[in-house]
């Protein structure tokens, strides 16, 4: 998402700020135009771009078709020099503009929702579970938001600190979709005649005013409405369902309730004028999965799906909300639902006012007469809305691995990272990759929306293959993984530059005469095929989300909607039934692949808490002695490699690094720094530091394959520790197995969880013992130890530091012996 936070006193040459026009716009004037590439990059950029997807014989008809087009005093030059002076012309702010909202929104025929809608779920708001406090909140710091753009204080944001176009702005509040034939349009109503919000419960419309006597209504006088609405809604014909329609459909019935009653055009007036709407659904959605449906599409009938923002509240307490496309893209809403997020979840407002005017009116319902014929035309849209909808699959991949906070350790663009999720993801479903298009934002220029990224590259289909390669070696992977990324990266930064392919390309055709040729270019199958989007892709990022989504594209194809957060990523798959569910798994094993196959060895070892300079010169002799410790105790050297395993495990990996290759590890920090494992009067067959690299890898098996849940793993601690556990200091990741849980610190600095000292036995409380030795075996600290004795019939035990980091496992009878480390 683009910042709204940069110091103004350096703006790059070129940009100006024009204060009269307030904080909001004060740079729209000096943004530059949307350029218009040359024929040769485009022409480069595409046929690259079309090479992967294509056999040897398309991709050589294809290339002869762009070289006819491009060459000089062909067609194409002609065009190109009409579109150039398009984009010269001094009333052109973006020579673009009209012709894709006219082409992708506004002419557009299909239902708004499933296919132009998208949606963001929040995350619960566990102090305001009661549906009324929870819209009342919500519309309260939808209100503070809407004050700073009514009156143009909003701050204006950037991108790679340049200023970015706010001009979308002005058609989030008080405005509309109008569905009409032969397209629909935009309609703008003035915010200071319209100071009201619509609220919809079971399918009833509420006028509820947000201002009354010059002053906004507090949350508590918001509450008290919406409980009002609660009461006394009851269910009528869903009139909203008609919005619900293709659009041809919804622009006649529309017609038909205007020339039914003239109450029903002043109730629609009121409905198209509102600030917003906040939707009351009787619904209770709780898994990700119903939470998406809710906020995606609901039940087609308590929304209007033609306003831009409808915020909904269900029944126990969820909300999220919905947006329409029209006239603005998803960063614009984005921002304003992390406001309000931001806002009530850090309580940056005043909420708790509990004034509330005694002379405050009632809510006022909006009646629409519905005759025969209205009714016909509602019948009909539920039917559609519901057999449009039953074609869709949903699901949720919220995988848990890790997130941006890992990636970028790897010194990896996240976004480009997670759309090579997506490309291997699909490669495992499908055998091969096909035509992806990821939105990137043109809004550094006046009135910019999108362009297309293409993901798809030779380098990214080289990768895919690799990685489903047995034969292949990792470093060949690595290789490759980083030319796919670095091709993708490069394609993304044109798009923002506003030289992709599809925007120009499309625009020179817009300037062929009716009555003119039609070029091979056009005419070529892998022109279609190139921009038929198999995965349609886009990120938008929050921690105040747990969900955001939209359709997919093509019936073919899939709508995968991204969010990379600090740790984690959650994926949003639509497919009209090509198996959304399985997309999803494979997203999973895709994620949870990339680490380990992906990065090179100093990528794994870099985000640790150790390199090799930091590992102690004496580290091997001080295992050495910790051996002769074993050896006194009458252990086997087994016993002793499984202990400095579990050490060296626990010393190396933080919370944030996935279990990725601790061969690697081992042979790489480790085995140089401890020569003195190698015993030559070992009892073993094997040398001492090997058999500690093949108890590591054994660990890291265990806990990949051990079934135990999470939770059965917390019921078997507290039920050791009859209910009782040392004081929890953090519930960050934990560094084993990346779930949130209680954990401890160690002085080291790495937390272990509850949940993973299971692994290593189970701790109970029957016997303790403390004693203060010289030497942390890991961090070489000072540390008070408390060692918790397992029953008779477990092997194993636990070390914990200051009483609760679980620092390893050492065998019972090594415990005399370790006291000798004080």
């Amino acid at each position: 998402m683009a910042s709204a936070k940069r110091n103004n006193s350096s703006l790059p040459p070129g940009y100006a700020e024009d204060k009269s026009k307030g904080a909001m716009l004060r740079f729209q004037d000096s943004l530059p135009r949307l350029p218009v590439p040359t024929l040769e990059e485009t022409a480069k950029r595409y046929l690259k771009s079309i090479h992967p997807i294509l056999s040897a014989s398309e991709y050589a008809t294809s290339k002869a078709a762009v070289e006819d087009f491009v060459k000089p005093g062909g067609v194409g030059s002609k065009l190109q020099d009409k579109l150039v002076a398009k984009r010269d012309d001094p009333a052109t702010k973006n020579w673009i503009y009209e012709w894709w909202n006219d082409a992708a929104y506004f002419a557009y025929r299909d239902p708004v929702v499933p296919y132009l809608s998208y949606f963001y779920a929040h995350r619960d708001d566990r102090s305001r579970r009661d549906p009324a406090k929870r819209a009342a909140a919500i519309t309260s710091a939808v209100l503070e938001f809407k004050k700073l753009v009514d009156t143009g204080s909003l701050e204006p944001e950037f991108m790679k600190k340049l200023p970015i176009c706010m001009d979308c702005y002005k058609w989030m509040f008080n405005a509309t979709r109008i569905a009409a034939r032969p397209a629909d349009y935009p309609m703008k109503f003035s915010a200071n005649e319209n100071k009201h919000i619509i609220a919809i419960r079971k399918n009833q419309f509420f006028k509820i005013p947000h201002e009354i006597g010059g002053k906004q209504l507090n949350t508590s006088e918001l509450e008290e409405q919406f409980n009002k609405v609660y009461q006394v809604a009851k269910r009528v014909p869903a009139v909203g369902a008609l919005t619900s329609e293709n659009r041809d459909i919804w622009a006649d019935a529309r017609e038909l309730l205007i020339q039914t009653n003239s109450k029903n055009k002043e109730a629609l007036r009121a409905i198209d004028s509102a600030s917003f709407v906040v939707c009351l659904d009787d619904a209770s959605p709780i898994t990700l999965e119903e939470r998406a449906h809710q906020y995606w599409h609901g039940d087609g009938a308590n929304r209007w799906y033609d306003k831009p923002l409808q915020f909904i509240v269900n029944d126990n307490g969820t909300s999220g909300f919905m947006g329409e496309h029209l006239m603005m893209d998803g960063t614009p809403t984005h921002r304003l639902n992390d406001y309000i997020n931001d806002l009530m979840i850090g309580n940056k407002i005043d909420f708790s006012d509990p004034s509330i005017r005694p002379d405050l009116p009632r809510p006022q319902l909006i009646q629409f007469e519905v005759t025969a014929p209205v009714q016909a035309e509602i019948d009909r849209a539920i039917t559609d809305f519901h057999d449009v909808i039953n074609q869709h699959q949903l699901a949720v991949q919220a995988y848990q691995g890790y997130g941006k906070g890992l990636i970028k350790k790897f010194k990896c663009s996240p976004d480009a990272y997670a759309q090579m999720i997506i490309q291997l993801a699909y490669f495992k479903m499908y055998g091969k990759n096909r035509p992806t298009y990821e939105s990137a934002a043109t809004r550094r220029f006046q009135l910019g929306r999108t362009e297309t990224c293409r993901t798809v590259s030779d380098e990214s289909v080289a990768w895919c293959i690799s990685m489903t390669d047995a034969s292949q070696n990792d470093g060949i992977r690595i290789e490759l993984f980083r030319k796919a990324i670095n091709a993708h990266l490069e394609y993304v930064t044109a798009a923002l530059d506003g030289k992709g392919v599809d925007r120009h390309l499309f625009g020179l055709k817009k300037l062929l005469q009716p009555d003119e040729e039609i070029p091979a270019i056009y005419k070529d199958p892998a022109f279609s095929y190139s921009s038929s989007w198999y995965l349609s892709t886009s990120q938008l990022s929050s921690e105040f989300y747990n969900g955001f989504g939209y359709s997919q594209a093509i019936d073919k194809g899939f709508g995968i909607a991204y969010m990379i957060n600090e740790n984690s990523m959650n994926f949003n798959v639509v497919s009209k039934s090509l198996g959304s569910d399985r997309m999803s798994y494979y997203l999973n094993e895709a994620a949870g692949e990339m680490p380990k196959q992906s990065m090179s060895r100093a990528e794994v070892l870099g985000p640790s808490c150790i390199t090799p300079e930091e590992i102690p010169a004496n580290l091997g002799h001080s295992i050495s002695y910790f051996h002769e410790i074993c050896l006194e105790a009458g252990l086997c050297e087994q016993d002793m490699a499984q202990s400095v395993a579990s050490a060296l495990i626990m010393d190396h990996y933080r919370r944030e690094v996935p279990v990725m290759n601790p061969k690697l590890v081992f042979q790489t920090l480790y085995r140089p720094m401890i020569p003195e494992l190698s015993r030559q009067d070992s009892s073993s067959p094997t040398a001492l530091d090997d058999l500690v690299e093949i108890e590591m890898l054994a660990a890291f098996t265990r806990l990949h394959e051990d079934p135990v849940t999470s939770l059965d793993l917390r019921k078997i601690f507290l039920h050791a520790r009859n209910g009782q556990y040392s004081a929890v200091k953090s519930n960050r990741l934990s560094l084993y197995c990346l779930i949130r849980a209680a954990q401890h610190f160690t002085p080291c600095g790495d937390p272990m969880c509850d949940l993973c000292a299971q692994r290593f036995g189970t701790a109970a409380g029957s016997m303790e013992y403390q004693s203060k030795v010289e030497k942390c075996l890991l961090c070489r600290s000072t540390v008070s130890i408390v060692i918790d004795i397992l029953p008779s019939t477990m092997d194993p035990a636990i070390i914990a530091v200051d009483g609760g980091g679980v620092r390893g496992v050492i065998p019972l009878q090594l415990f005399p012996g370790y006291l000798r480390l004080s």
